[in-house]
C-alpha cells in the first residue's frame, strides 16, 4: 500500500515541471498574443488620431470654398487642389486659412465645360446637381508634429442654366465629401478625374463598418 501511495507520489513529482513548464508556455504564448493585438490596436489609433479628414466651408451662394480639419485637435496649414484637366489644368493653392485661390479662374473654365455637357433650351431653365473629383493634398500638424496628406474628394454642386442665350450657367458650391486616403508611395491618378467628370466610370461611394 504505501509502494503504491509513494510510486503515485514520485510519478506526480516527475511531471510536475513538464506540467509547469507547459502552462507557462501557454501563459507566455497568450500573452505575446494580447501584447501583439494591444500594439497593433494602438498603432492604429496612433495613426487614426492623426489622419487629417477636411469639410468644406462654403459661401451662401457662388463659387467661394474654404476647408477645415473636422478634428479641432488638427491644423491646417497650407495645401493645394486637382481639379479634373478638362475643367481646370493647374493645380490651385490653398492658403493656411483654408481658402481655395484662383477660384475665379476655376469658376470660369467650370461654367464653360459645363456649357458644352448641358445644351441651353430657349424659354426654359435647366437645373441639375452634379459632383466634381478633386485630389487635396494637405500640409496639417497635430500635437506639434507636422504630417502630409493626399486625398480624393467630391465637391457637390447646383448648376442652373438659363435659356438665354449668352448668360453663362450659374454654379453654387455646397458640399465636400470625402471618398478616399492615398498611401504616401501611392501617386494619384489624374486621369481618373477626367473618367468620372466624362461619365466614362461610375464612383459607387459603399457604407463601410467601423474597424
Amino acid at each position: 500500500m504505501n509502494d503504491e501511495s509513494n510510486g503515485r507520489k514520485w510519478d506526480f513529482a516527475s511531471i510536475a515541471p513538464i506540467v509547469i513548464s507547459l502552462f507557462a508556455l501557454l501563459v507566455s504564448v497568450k500573452s505575446c498574443h494580447l501584447a501583439d493585438e494591444v500594439q497593433q490596436q494602438s498603432s492604429k489609433e496612433y495613426k487614426q488620431e492623426r489622419w487629417l479628414i477636411l469639410t468644406g466651408v462654403f459661401e451662401e451662394k457662388g463659387l467661394g470654398i474654404k476647408v477645415k480639419a473636422i478634428d479641432s485637435e488638427k491644423v491646417f496649414l497650407e495645401g493645394k487642389a486637382s481639379f479634373p484637366k478638362s475643367i481646370y489644368k493647374e493645380e490651385i493653392p490653398i492658403n493656411s486659412d483654408g481658402d481655395f485661390l484662383h477660384m475665379g479662374s476655376v469658376g470660369y473654365d467650370l461654367k464653360k465645360f459645363i456649357a458644352s455637357k448641358i445644351p441651353k433650351k430657349e424659354g426654359f431653365a435647366k437645373v441639375s446637381s452634379g459632383k466634381i473629383p478633386l485630389y487635396i493634398q494637405s500640409y496639417y500638424a497635430v500635437k506639434g508634429e507636422t504630417y502630409t496628406d493626399i486625398s480624393l474628394y467630391m465637391l457637390n454642386m447646383t448648376i442652373v442654366v438659363s435659356g438665354e442665350e449668352y448668360k453663362d450657367p450659374h454654379v453654387n458650391l455646397e458640399g465636400l465629401i470625402f471618398v478616399e486616403r492615398y498611401r504616401p508611395d501611392v501617386k494619384p491618378d489624374h486621369e481618373l478625374l477626367d473618367k468620372f467628370i466624362n461619365e466614362e466610370i461610375g464612383l459607387y461611394l459603399p457604407p463601410k463598418a467601423p474597424q
